[in-house]
């Protein structure tokens, strides 16, 4: 009888250091004689029909060659063998570190060195392969991406053989996108500071396209010329640039029409009220009013004094509008300073006051201030002579923290008036009616 065997492998290519597994089959029960690359022969027993040999974690390629057949006292010659071939390991190689893009049009080649294997393809990621990858069917080792418009990382993928699918160091293309930040906005003669991410270009950072309506400096403030708009551009170190519209309005206006004269009262009583004029034109906010200690404003000449007031723009426009002006008389004393009228980006305009608070008594042509009667230690005094031929005569002392105030045609400080060091005195030409 015919004895058969037969041998074939679990894969014609392996990988370097995996298993080389070869199949033998044939008569059932009988002993194959086989040896592995021309070695020392060794048996094995087919039973029931298969036999199995494993040369484990080969390296080099592996042939298995069937030597004879022996079943009882039948013994047969054979001649067939099977080749298993080794590849080796497949290396991922590394992708080259390019240099940043300007967000936009851009191009870059990304290029893969030192791998060993086939390019099965590339991967692109945006949160640098925290999650899966895009695939990309490019099968080269130079590949050249263009327009990313944000910061993106690619790698590539390898495969020797039957070896594992092995990726590549991750590349990453910085996508440098500066930015504009600040007020976008201003007024014709007034300023906005713009501010550019990173670090600025060292020559001409920011530049105005409409520089008859907006300039701008290496220090990115734009300055208002004329109404309209402006496109600024801002360029950083990497040569990459961002663009802002910048708007200029006209310059917001308050105009004042008029002024007052000095006031005076007597404490206690309100003065009689005086009257000016404000408007205004080009607003972006109300015209807010505050007066000084001692004075009062209000829009009638009769009620609703009170120390600040506001005047409503409605489309930019304050109409001429009267204010009325008194002095409180709360307190005996020379207050003086300014109301003021203010509104975003205009300027401030200022409407001046001042006047005299005095205790009542009435005017007389010569006041004499003697010690230790009219001795001042603290506190605000007013003394009055007439202004048109009044004389005060004072001999009093002016001590600690009182502030004093003198009005008359003539004041003579005689022989024993002191005013000391810490108070406050005055010796003004002026007086009563």
């Amino acid at each position: 009888n015919q004895l058969l065997a037969s041998v074939e492998g679990n894969s014609m290519l392996i990988c370097s250091g995996s298993d080389a597994v070869f199949t033998i089959t044939g008569t059932s029960g009988a002993t194959v004689t086989y040896n592995i690359n021309g070695g020392t022969n060794a048996t094995t027993v087919l039973t029931g029909g298969t036999a199995t040999v494993t040369v484990a974690g080969a390296t080099a390629n592996q042939t298995l060659n069937l030597v004879s057949i022996t079943n009882g006292t039948l013994t047969q010659a054979l001649t067939g063998s099977y080749l298993i071939t080794t590849t080796a390991p497949t290396v991922a190689g590394t992708v080259s570190t390019p240099s940043p893009v300007c967000a936009g049009t851009n191009s870059t080649t990304l290029t893969l060195s030192g791998s060993t294997g086939a390019i099965i393809g590339w991967e692109r990621s945006l949160d640098n392969f925290a999650t899966a990858g895009t695939y990309i069917n490019f099968l080269s080792a130079a590949y050249t991406v263009t327009n990313l418009t944000a910061t993106t990382s690619f790698r590539a993928i390898i495969q020797n053989g039957t070896c594992a699918r092995l990726t590549s160091s991750i590349s990453t293309v910085t996508v440098n996108t500066p930015t504009i930040t600040g007020t976008l906005s201003t007024t014709v003669g007034s300023t906005t500071t713009l501010t550019g991410s990173g670090t600025p270009a060292s020559t001409n950072p920011w530049v105005s396209a409409s520089p008859n309506v907006a300039t701008v400096d290496n220090a990115g403030v734009v300055t208002g010329v004329a109404v309209g708009t402006s496109v600024i551009t801002y360029t950083n170190s990497d040569g990459c640039t961002a663009t802002a519209t910048v708007t200029i309005t006209a310059q917001p206006l308050i105009t004042i029409t008029g002024s007052t004269t000095a006031f005076s009262t007597t404490v206690g009583t309100s003065s009689a009220t005086q009257t000016y004029s404000v408007s205004g034109a080009n607003l972006t906010a109300n015209i807010a009013l505050n007066a000084p200690t001692g004075y009062e404003i209000s829009l009638s000449a009769s009620t609703s004094f009170a120390g600040s007031l506001t005047l409503t723009q409605a489309s930019g426009n304050v109409v001429s509008t009267p204010i009325y002006v008194r002095l409180t008389g709360t307190s005996i004393g020379t207050p003086s300073g300014n109301i003021t009228h203010a509104s975003t980006d205009a300027v401030t305009q200022n409407v001046a006051v001042s006047g005299t608070v005095t205790d009542g008594t009435p005017c007389q042509s010569v006041v004499n201030l003697v010690s230790t009667t009219d001795d001042y230690a603290s506190g605000t005094q007013v003394k009055q002579a007439a202004s048109s031929n009044g004389k005060i005569n004072a001999t009093n002392k002016i001590t600690g923290n009182a502030k004093t105030t003198y009005q008359a045609k003539s004041i003579e400080l005689k022989p024993g008036f002191k005013a000391d060091s810490g108070t406050v005195f005055k010796a003004e030409v002026g007086g009563c009616n």
